[in-house]
Protein backbone atom coordinates (compact mmCIF):
# COMPACT_ATOMS: atom_id res chain seq x y z
CA UNK A 1 0.00 0.00 0.00
CA UNK A 2 3.03 2.35 1.07
CA UNK A 3 4.84 1.93 -2.44
CA UNK A 4 1.13 2.35 -4.49
CA UNK A 5 0.70 5.86 -2.50
CA UNK A 6 4.83 6.90 -2.98
CA UNK A 7 4.46 6.04 -6.57
CA UNK A 8 1.16 7.91 -6.95
CA UNK A 9 2.75 11.33 -4.91
CA UNK A 10 5.49 11.00 -6.87
CA UNK A 11 3.73 10.49 -10.18
CA UNK A 12 1.53 13.59 -8.97
CA UNK A 13 4.29 15.98 -7.56
CA UNK A 14 7.33 14.54 -9.15
CA UNK A 15 9.17 13.67 -5.93
CA UNK A 16 8.14 11.33 -2.74
CA UNK A 17 6.19 12.72 -0.38
CA UNK A 18 8.74 14.12 2.51
CA UNK A 19 8.34 13.03 5.95
CA UNK A 20 9.74 13.88 9.19
CA UNK A 21 12.84 16.16 9.67
CA UNK A 22 12.95 16.47 6.30
CA UNK A 23 9.24 17.02 5.44
CA UNK A 24 9.32 19.74 8.14
CA UNK A 25 12.48 21.37 6.88
CA UNK A 26 10.85 21.37 3.27
CA UNK A 27 7.25 22.95 5.18
CA UNK A 28 9.97 25.68 6.66
CA UNK A 29 11.13 26.46 3.59
CA UNK A 30 7.90 26.25 1.91
CA UNK A 31 6.56 29.34 4.02
CA UNK A 32 9.74 30.78 4.32
CA UNK A 33 10.27 31.83 0.77
CA UNK A 34 6.86 33.85 0.56
CA UNK A 35 8.00 36.88 2.81
CA UNK A 36 11.57 36.32 0.95
CA UNK A 37 10.24 37.05 -2.37
CA UNK A 38 8.26 40.29 -1.77
CA UNK A 39 11.05 40.73 0.67
CA UNK A 40 13.61 41.08 -2.69
CA UNK A 41 10.76 42.66 -4.49
CA UNK A 42 10.74 46.04 -1.95
CA UNK A 43 14.31 46.12 -1.90
CA UNK A 44 14.01 47.25 -5.95
CA UNK A 45 11.62 50.20 -4.31
CA UNK A 46 14.35 52.53 -3.71
CA UNK A 47 16.37 52.25 -6.86
CA UNK A 48 12.59 52.76 -8.76
CA UNK A 49 11.99 55.79 -6.97
CA UNK A 50 15.24 56.99 -7.54
CA UNK A 51 14.49 56.97 -11.20
CA UNK A 52 10.94 57.51 -11.48
CA UNK A 53 10.12 59.54 -8.78
CA UNK A 54 13.31 61.60 -8.88
CA UNK A 55 14.41 61.00 -12.48
CA UNK A 56 17.80 60.56 -11.46
CA UNK A 57 19.44 57.41 -12.96
CA UNK A 58 23.47 58.43 -11.95
CA UNK A 59 24.93 55.14 -11.81
CA UNK A 60 22.33 52.35 -12.95
CA UNK A 61 23.31 50.13 -15.61
CA UNK A 62 20.62 49.71 -18.83
CA UNK A 63 22.62 46.78 -19.89
CA UNK A 64 22.44 44.97 -16.26
CA UNK A 65 19.09 45.84 -15.70
CA UNK A 66 18.03 44.59 -18.92
CA UNK A 67 19.96 41.31 -19.03
CA UNK A 68 18.53 40.49 -15.22
CA UNK A 69 14.94 41.35 -16.97
CA UNK A 70 15.49 38.90 -19.37
CA UNK A 71 17.09 36.61 -17.16
CA UNK A 72 13.45 36.65 -15.07
CA UNK A 73 11.63 36.25 -18.29
CA UNK A 74 13.61 32.86 -18.73
CA UNK A 75 12.91 31.75 -15.02
CA UNK A 76 8.77 32.15 -15.70
CA UNK A 77 9.27 29.88 -18.55
CA UNK A 78 10.89 27.62 -15.88
CA UNK A 79 7.87 28.09 -13.48
CA UNK A 80 5.61 27.36 -15.81
CA UNK A 81 6.91 24.21 -17.36
CA UNK A 82 7.26 23.15 -13.47
CA UNK A 83 4.33 24.46 -12.50
CA UNK A 84 5.88 26.79 -9.70
CA UNK A 85 2.91 29.12 -9.28
CA UNK A 86 4.86 31.17 -6.58
CA UNK A 87 8.20 31.27 -9.11
CA UNK A 88 5.97 32.38 -12.18
CA UNK A 89 4.44 35.17 -9.94
CA UNK A 90 7.57 36.40 -8.37
CA UNK A 91 9.78 36.66 -11.67
CA UNK A 92 6.76 38.20 -13.51
CA UNK A 93 6.65 41.06 -11.15
CA UNK A 94 10.62 40.90 -11.77
CA UNK A 95 10.30 41.02 -15.08
CA UNK A 96 8.58 44.32 -14.93
CA UNK A 97 10.78 45.60 -11.94
CA UNK A 98 13.93 44.96 -14.01
CA UNK A 99 12.83 45.98 -17.49
CA UNK A 100 11.06 49.17 -15.65
CA UNK A 101 14.28 49.98 -14.18
CA UNK A 102 16.12 49.78 -17.40
CA UNK A 103 13.72 51.71 -19.24
CA UNK A 104 14.05 54.56 -16.33
CA UNK A 105 17.77 54.40 -16.35
CA UNK A 106 17.91 54.92 -20.53
CA UNK A 107 15.62 57.65 -20.32
CA UNK A 108 17.27 59.46 -17.51
CA UNK A 109 20.79 58.24 -17.54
Amino acid sequence: MQDVLHHRLKRKHGTPAASGIRGKWIRFIDVFVYPIGFLGIAAAMPQIAQIWVYHNADGVSVLSWTMWGFFSIVWVFYGIAHKARVMVILNSIWVVLNLGIALGAYLYG
